[in-house]
């Protein structure tokens, strides 16, 4: 194990996700969780100046959302209270935020147990890093039906393509994304 290098356990899962069944959800679902979390940010309706960020259930179920100017600091007021209410590790949960998604929210993910982490935003190329060593699901650019998996794709329920591939999602073509990333056409409803 390199330093720094998250503990694993011999199902090669991180200590926090060991015990709990993986999250798997569609790409229909994933689609929905930035509308919801938009309608319920309720400060930022009158300020329209605040970041969001939300934890959901696996079926989709607003748990819980936290506003605030940073976007860290409305993860961090969500694992806060996670852990004052004992909830932690939040293993059973997607963390939704309404902007880019840093290595520091894909750390603070990890260490609250978090499996799934969403942005409407693009993520950056050490959260990328960190999703793929962490067994970490990184979603970005979540928009409309439309989005890019950057790791963890296999808590995404994606179609199964015809043997020619029609259907099936793109990889990166051209666009500068890592080579495993996934983008997800736009037109999920037909999935």
């Amino acid at each position: 194990m390199r330093q720094g290098e998250p503990r694993r356990g011999a199902d090669g899962r991180p200590p926090a996700h060991r015990g709990h069944p993986r999250v798997r959800v569609s790409p229909e679902l994933l689609a929905a969780l930035p509308g919801r979390l938009r309608a319920a940010q309720r400060v930022f309706d009158r300020t329209g100046g605040l970041h969001a960020a939300a934890l959901f259930a696996p079926d989709g179920e607003l748990l819980d959302v936290r506003e605030d100017v940073g976007r860290h600091n409305a993860v961090d007021k969500l694992v806060g209270r996670a852990l004052q209410n004992g909830a932690l590790p939040l293993s059973r949960t997607i963390l939704m935020v309404s902007g880019r998604a840093s290595f520091e929210l894909a750390q603070k993910a990890v260490m609250a147990g978090i499996p799934m982490l969403a942005a409407v935003s693009a993520p950056s190329s050490l959260a990328v890093d960190l999703a793929a060593e962490s067994d970490l699901t990184l979603v970005g650019f979540l928009r409309g039906a439309s989005m890019n998996v950057y790791a963890g794709e296999d808590r995404i329920a994606l179609p199964t393509a015809p043997a020619d591939g029609a259907g099936a999602p793109e990889r990166d073509a051209g666009r500068g994304l890592p080579d495993d990333t996934r983008t997800i056409p736009g037109d999920v409803s037909g999935m």
